[in-house]
């Protein structure tokens, strides 16, 4: 049996603060913690790993264009 996304919701919580609170990403059997980073200072400190992101995402993304016949991307879709 596999689980569904799981997240406890704190009703304290005003709806401004929801950015900044991390959530949790059940899938295959593994737990994500999903974080919202200062992409600045992530390449600072990981410049290595950070490269090598970038590149399978857009490695990705050409892949994708070329599967869907080419046409572009709007812009802010690449995570759905």
């Amino acid at each position: 049996m596999q689980q569904d996304d799981v997240m406890e919701v704190d009703e304290s919580l005003s709806p401004l603060d929801e950015s900044d609170v991390p959530t949790t990403d059940i899938s295959g059997g593994c737990c994500f913690l999903l974080t919202d980073e200062n992409m600045d200072l992530v390449h600072a400190a990981f410049p290595v790993e950070v490269d090598r992101f970038l590149q399978e995402k857009e490695l990705k993304q050409l892949k994708r264009r070329k599967t869907t016949g080419g046409k572009p991307e709007t812009p802010g879709s690449e995570g759905i």
